[in-house]
């Protein structure tokens, strides 16, 4: 993906702006699921308005934030979740997928 690191794990691309209020309730729901799934997957906050992260912003196609982008391991959006949607479910369902979906998956 343009302007990421390389990464063997699948990533969240969690695409936000300071100015958004559904963006904040969001982040404690990212947090929690940074701290149950950050050793199997890579968690990245975009900041919209920060103009180094335009490549990422239009490679996605963002124009509403809060967007979360689910990748596997080779950068395919397996899933995405727009709008806060009042509980971290959906994010922990997404994660979990995602998890299992590196477990069974070798690097090349």
């Amino acid at each position: 993906a343009a302007g990421l690191p390389v990464s063997s794990k699948p990533r969240i691309l969690d695409f936000f702006a300071t100015w958004c209020a559904p963006c904040q309730k969001m982040k404690p729901f990212i947090d929690d699921a940074h701290k149950q799934y950050g050793d199997k997957l890579d968690f990245v906050t975009v900041d919209i308005d920060d103009p180094k992260n335009a490549a990422l912003v239009a490679k996605y196609g963002v124009t509403t934030v809060p967007q979360v982008f689910f990748l596997d391991h080779l950068g395919n959006v397996q899933e995405r979740i727009q709008g806060f949607k009042g509980s971290s479910a959906p994010i922990f369902a997404a994660c979990d997928k995602l998890s299992k979906i590196a477990n069974t998956s070798s690097p090349r």
